[in-house]
């Protein structure tokens, strides 16, 4: 069960976004709201230079203040807020204390300067660190109805761990949201052999009699060299609501290859994404 969701703020508007879109998915799921900003106690080109830590802390303090007070009134919820200063990363400082009761909803406008094109987008990091789902969420996705879900997976991941993910995700969110939508597989791959046919075959048997009776459930195979890029041009044709994907320890080879896809899905992406962790 999510009892609290933290949304992390630079103020920026993918993040106030993220901040609007997390205050509903709250109201939904009847689930505790906590607005976070981390301060670095280095300099930060992104603040004017003359600006020390305390005046930062300060303003933002009265900026959320605002804010929490405003998403009070609308949504009638329960919401917070909390600054830290700390030397840490910004991914670290986010995940830390998140748990599996929790969710990060995390603004992302992908690739917006040369630094993150090198070393990955801030989601990326927090999507690598996390113990818990993280969404996605970028700048011009608003929160409306989920009607269909895919869910892109791989050999790699077991039939197993998608089951229990998607029973996982069935127990954790509201049943008027997860009980009507159409939840359907994508597998994707450069690999159209007749072992690739076959797993293909096993898994959708596996995973189609553990979950048809509790949702609705397609599925969707086929072959590209350019995963990340078929996958999008795949949620664009069929106006998928939102991508899920899972996140699980696989071995070197695994995590090179999985890495690629989510690094890019998150830079490129133009509607929400939810990373279950298995």
């Amino acid at each position: 069960m999510i009892r609290k969701i933290i949304c992390p703020t630079d103020f920026s508007p993918a993040a106030i976004n993220s901040i609007e879109y997390a205050a509903e998915l709250a109201q939904e799921l009847n689930a505790q709201l906590e607005i976070l900003n981390v301060q670095s106690l280095f300099p930060v080109s992104a603040v004017p230079v003359e600006m020390n830590i305390n005046e930062r802390v300060s303003e933002s303090t009265m900026t959320l203040e605002q804010t929490c007070n405003e998403i009070n009134e609308l949504f009638h919820i329960r919401s917070t807020y909390q600054i830290i200063a700390t030397s840490e990363s910004l991914a670290k400082s986010i995940t830390a204390d998140a748990n599996e009761n929790n969710i990060i909803v995390m603004g992302t406008n992908g690739v917006d300067d040369m630094i993150q094109f090198f070393f990955g987008t801030n989601t990326y990091h927090i999507i690598k660190k996390a113990k818990c789902h993280v969404l996605m969420v970028p700048e011009n996705a608003s929160y409306g109805s989920i009607s269909k879900i895919v869910f892109a997976w791989s050999y790699e991941t077991s039939s197993t761990a998608v089951i229990l993910m998607l029973n996982d995700l069935i127990s954790v969110f509201n049943p008027k949201i997860i009980f009507t939508p159409t939840v359907t597989f994508l597998h994707v791959s450069n690999d159209f052999s007749p072992v690739a046919k076959e797993t293909f075959h096993i898994l959708k048997k596996e995973i189609d009699s553990e979950i048809k009776k509790k949702i609705k459930i397609e599925f969707e195979q086929f072959v590209a060299d350019d995963i990340p890029d078929s996958i999008n041009r795949y949620m664009s044709k069929s106006k998928s609501d939102i991508l899920m994907m899972a996140v699980q320890d696989r071995g070197l080879i695994g995590n090179i290859f999985h890495r690629s896809v989510t690094k890019k899905l998150t830079e490129t992406a133009e509607y929400p994404i939810l990373v279950m962790h298995a």
